[in-house]
């Protein structure tokens, strides 16, 4: 029973549910709509003619007779929901035929209207109407467009009727785009079969096993890997889907034209691996054939390809050598040795081409060193072993120290000639210089000239003709009375007799001493007139001088120049004295000035200085009664001024405790002492304090407040308010300062006005803040 009343209430619902949405109207109708060429501004109808002109062009056919059909379902239906008629109006099944291929791709998928729109009429089957629809444009979709319509009937008629009296399409940009981009699609799938057709051709003009052109070869396989890759990523193969439809079979070019590329990039990349070696053998046939300069074109190309190929680096070295171009040779030669796992043979002819290098300079310098040109030999020599010596297990030849023997011995030779020519033309001067340089020169290249024994022999030869001359030359001055000249002469005259074996001038010893007694007394006329200018260094050296050589040249017993030397002593000792007085005055005025200012440390320091120059100058009667008086004046002041820069000194410093301590045993010292009376003002301790940096006088609130000393603890607080110190630095000292004023000010009256006393300290300025509020929490806690 149960089963039956559930069956009957869904059959009730449903009826109910189906009389709700009942189908009061539905027509279905195919219709047809002509796409043609028509000369207008309309954007709609601009879109359908580049479409039209674009397809007519590859029909080929004229645009004007060129047509595309569409038609399209269709289908309206009206269905009641209570007072509510709702109108379905649906367009689907769209069909495409006419001229719609672009270069035989079929366009139909790009030629699609982009929205459409109409007009409807809702009226009853006698014809009246009952309402007009015209809808927003909508867009369009290929499959299927519906668009709702809604009238309101409150009459609950079945019968009506919906017509749609005008149905258009529209094509826009998004059309228009649409169709471009398939038709560029489709253009570059055919330009893609032109492009294949083209690498194709140059493929087959390939031949990669020329080597002349197998760079240009290179190229061209690489222009057309990149075309080949270019094509095979493009994007018409997926989006034309040319896997069903590819009419210039473009598919199958493409893959012959990858496997031609392959197999010729294959084959080209065997003869590049042997290039190096192909360009040796050819070019070793033109250098066999006597073409030098296209041997030598294609040994370079060679070792383009293959820097460190050594049979090509040989022979190019040898065609360099062979065509006198010797530096070219050896800078190729040099290449080669530089190379590692050289083989036997072109290790062995390398050998013997760089032998012959070597040989080509070790004959220029022996065609030099025969010509006597030893300086050029020697150069011609050097370059040889420079070559040779570069070269990694290389032997020079012996025969480049023989040649560079040669030349250096025929240098020294050279400069022994030299001296002797200019010996016998008296050039004496001239002589020795060489002779000198042959010496040097044989200690510079013993290993190759053993001894200097030529040399020594044209010294000697030298020497004894300037002794004689040196003599001559003494006399000459000494009889002018060139007294320094002649001494000179004499001295050196001296020198050579003792080095060489001369025919000894019996006179020179006396020569020697009498001109040297004339140039002592000049030294004694110099040292006088430096005296007179007060120069008592430049007196006291020659003076020295004077001395040791009266000595050394045997005058002691000559009494002028002793009593010269004599004189000279004294005239130095009383400038002396009289600089010193001179100096000790000017220190007693120094100090006398010193002290008439205070300042005592300076003259006390002037004093002592005129002390010391009476304590080193004892034999010069210096009277220092004013020192003595002077030291026992100033000491006092002095010392009081040396105490306060120490104070002043702990307080630069930040010890202000230890700057305090000083400053009150220095206050002890000024009274018991009396230093008032020498001009010095001391100052009272917070003056001191107060003359200091803000972190000595916030140091000194503390230290005041500590001791009870309360009124120069507030002066000193009120001096870092005119500083302007910023109060939170001083919020402590506020603190501390307030309470031990309020404890004051408490015991001293009981009955005060704690606000009108605070108001006294701080006149009402709230920097004082934090004193004010702690003074008058104190008192309060009093009360």
């Amino acid at each position: 029973m149960k089963v039956r009343i559930l069956i009957i209430s869904l059959l009730l619902l449903f009826g109910r549910a189906n009389a709700q949405n009942q189908i009061l109207y539905q027509t279905s109708q195919t219709k047809s709509y002509l796409l043609s060429y028509t000369n207008t501004y309309d954007e709609n109808q601009q879109v359908i003619n580049e479409m039209l002109d674009a397809i007519a062009k590859f029909i080929p056919k004229p645009v004007y007779q060129t047509k595309i059909t569409f038609t399209i379902d269709e289908n309206i239906k009206i269905t009641r929901d209570k007072n509510n008629l709702n109108m379905f109006v649906d367009l689907q099944n769209l069909v495409l035929t006419g001229d719609i291929f672009y270069k035989s791709f079929n366009m139909g998928d790009v030629l699609l209207p982009s929205k459409y729109d109409f007009e409807a009429t809702l009226s009853k089957p006698n014809g009246a109407s009952l309402a007009t629809f015209t809808p927003a444009k909508n867009l369009f979709n290929p499959t299927f467009n519906e668009t709702l319509l809604q009238y309101t009937d409150s009459a609950h008629s079945n019968n009506y009727k919906l017509e749609l009296n005008l149905t258009r399409f529209y094509y826009d940009h998004e059309a228009r785009n649409r169709f471009r981009e398939k038709t560029v699609l489709v253009d570059q799938y055919f330009i893609a079969d032109v492009d294949l057709d083209n690498i194709d051709k140059q493929l087959q003009d390939i031949n990669p096993n020329t080597i002349e052109t197998i760079d240009k070869t290179q190229a061209t396989l690489n222009n057309a890997k990149q075309a080949i890759g270019n094509i095979e990523q493009a994007a018409f193969w997926q989006a034309l889907h040319i896997d069903t439809y590819d009419p210039v079979k473009l598919k199958f070019k493409l893959h012959k034209i990858r496997d031609n590329y392959n197999d010729l990039q294959n084959q080209t990349n065997y003869t590049l691996s042997v290039i190096h070696q192909l360009y040796y053998n050819k070019g070793l046939d033109l250098y066999n054939a006597k073409k030098i300069q296209e041997a030598k074109a294609a040994f370079e190309k060679s070792l383009y390809y293959s820097a460190t190929y050594a049979p090509s680096h040989y022979f190019l070295a040898r065609i360099a050598f062979e065509t006198n171009n010797t530096d070219e040779a050896k800078q190729q030669i040099k290449k080669l040795f530089a190379l590692t796992n050289l083989d036997e043979t072109t290790l062995k002819a390398a050998k013997s081409l760089a032998a012959a290098i070597e040989w080509t300079d070790i004959n220029t310098a022996a065609a030099l060193l025969s010509a006597q040109k030893f300086d050029e030999a020697l150069l011609a020599i050097n370059k040889a072993a420079t070559f040779c010596q570069s070269l990694p297990n290389y032997t020079c030849n012996d025969t480049i120290e023989l040649v560079r023997r040669d030349c250096h011995r025929g240098i020294y030779a050279q400069h022994i000639k030299n001296g002797n020519d200019l010996f016998t033309q008296k050039r004496l001067n001239e002589a020795q210089t060489e002779a000198n340089t042959a010496m040097n020169y044989q200690k510079q290249y013993s290993i190759f000239i053993p001894d200097n024994l030529a040399a020594a022999d044209l010294n000697q030869k030298i020497a004894i003709e300037q002794y004689y001359q040196t003599l001559k030359r003494g006399k000459d001055a000494l009889t002018a009375k060139n007294f320094r000249d002649a001494f000179d002469a004499f001295q050196s005259a001296k020198l050579l007799e003792d080095q060489y074996p001369v025919k000894k001038d019996k006179l020179l010893p006396d020569l020697l001493k009498k001109s040297k007694l004339e140039v002592l007394m000049l030294d004694l006329d110099d040292a006088d007139q430096a005296v007179a200018t007060n120069n008592l260094s430049k007196a006291r050296t020659l003076l020295r001088q004077v001395i040791d050589d009266q000595s050394v040249y045997g005058l002691l017993d000559n009494t002028k120049l002793s009593t010269r030397i004599d004189g000279l002593k004294k005239s130095i000792f009383s400038q002396e004295c009289m600089n010193a007085q001179k100096e000790y005055d000017t220190k007693i005025a120094a100090a006398k000035a010193s002290a008439n200012q205070a300042q005592y440390i300076q003259a006390e320091t002037a004093y002592s200085e005129a002390a010391q120059l009476v304590k080193n100058n004892p034999d010069c009667g210096i009277n220092n009664n004013e020192v003595v008086v002077g030291l026992k004046y100033v000491e006092k002041p002095a010392q009081y001024q040396g105490l306060l820069n120490q104070c002043n000194e702990f307080a630069k410093s930040y010890s202000y405790g230890r700057a305090i301590d000083a400053y009150n045993n220095l206050t002890t010292y000024y009274n018991s002492n009396g230093i008032s009376s020498y001009n010095i003002v001391h100052q009272p301790l917070q003056l001191y304090i107060a003359s200091f940096e803000s972190g000595f006088v916030m140091y000194g609130v503390t230290w005041y407040t500590n001791g009870n000393d309360l009124n120069h603890a507030m002066y000193l607080l009120k001096l870092l308010r005119q500083r302007n110190v910023p109060k939170a630095a001083t919020k402590l000292h506020q603190t501390t300062l307030a309470r031990a004023q309020a404890i004051a000010d408490y015991k001293a009256n009981l009955a005060m006005n704690a606000k009108l006393k605070v108001t006294e300290y701080t006149l009402g300025d709230k920097w004082y803040g934090t004193f004010t509020s702690e003074y008058l929490k104190q008192i309060k806690k009093f009360k």
